[in-house]
């Protein structure tokens, strides 16, 4: 059984490597000094940007596991490897966004569900804190000695 890097016969060059990271942390500081101007652009392109955030996480779990094995596995049923890189990078990109804009967030939603259901059972526990409902310090102790008896 031959490696996806056996396979697709790339080797990357120490520089490639370096150029796409110097490139990353170009990104990274462009954003952060241009942030005043980014809030300011249409609402349909805070959302885009929002989504695409919301893609990296899931993105960098998969690509190297996913993208690769995908890769891998249409050179060896003939594909051109170009053509495998663009199906791979499609097919994954695909994939995280059905990640992040459905099953990220119905997992969240679960999670915060339970959660706020075991804080709840938990003994001598308020539902709110104080801060939240606006109570003095007394009142949610009163709350809470009530909820505990």
């Amino acid at each position: 059984q031959a490696s996806g890097a056996d396979v697709l016969g790339w080797r990357a060059s120490v520089l490639v490597v370096c150029a796409v990271w110097c490139a990353g942390v170009l990104g990274i500081v462009l954003s952060v000094r241009c942030n005043p101007r980014l809030h300011r652009a249409p609402p349909w392109v805070l959302r885009s940007m929002q989504s695409i955030g919301l893609m990296t996480f899931p993105l960098y779990l998969l690509h190297s596991i996913f993208g690769a094995t995908l890769m891998g596995r249409l050179v060896m049923l003939g594909m051109s490897r170009w053509t495998a890189l663009a199906a791979g990078i499609v097919l994954i990109l695909l994939v995280v966004l059905v990640i992040s804009t459905w099953i990220e967030p119905a997992l969240q939603r679960l999670v915060k569900r339970g959660l706020f259901l075991a804080r709840d059972r938990w003994p001598g526990r308020s539902v709110m804190p104080a801060r939240q409902t606006g109570a003095t310090p007394a009142e949610a102790e009163k709350v809470q000695t009530a909820r505990a008896a």
